[in-house]
């Protein structure tokens, strides 16, 4: 089944056509997805699609060890090559302007104003989520 739920089900864009076609439930195991009835052509075509289409960056606080010990295994079991980008403390003193210099957040970003948006409608602070975009700028 396909859940519609998660981001395998809402794919739109066309480079995931090929997967598309080939599966049509859903690859998240808590939404029911399994690999039982993928054969094993079926699965190289897969990983063979996911390596010429994809670059995977796995963004990491230098200091979550924890959380990147987790992420190694996961995407190493499922065969996934990575590299790691570390993530952007902008609660670091200087990080913000640094970010600014550096060209991660854009010049006209005005922070203050973001954050009170954020607040607004119910978000809380934002530095954890401009974090994870500069780095994603990396």
């Amino acid at each position: 089944h396909r859940c519609g739920a998660c981001s395998c089900c809402k794919r739109t864009a066309n480079v995931y056509e090929p997967l598309n076609d080939l599966y049509q439930k859903c690859d998240m195991p808590w939404n029911g997805g399994d690999e039982t009835g993928v054969t094993a052509e079926e699965r190289l075509v897969a990983d063979r699609w996911f390596d010429a289409n994809f670059d995977v960056f796995l963004i990491n606080m230098p200091n979550d060890i924890a959380r990147l010990q987790v992420m190694i295994s996961r995407l190493s079991r499922a065969g996934i090559s990575f590299e790691r980008v570390p993530g952007i403390d902008m609660t670091a003193p200087g990080q913000y302007g640094a970010a600014k210099r550096d060209g991660l957040v854009p010049s006209e970003y005005d922070f203050e104003k973001a954050d009170a948006i954020a607040r607004t409608q119910g978000q809380g602070p934002i530095k954890g989520t401009m974090g994870c975009a500069a780095a994603h700028r990396r």
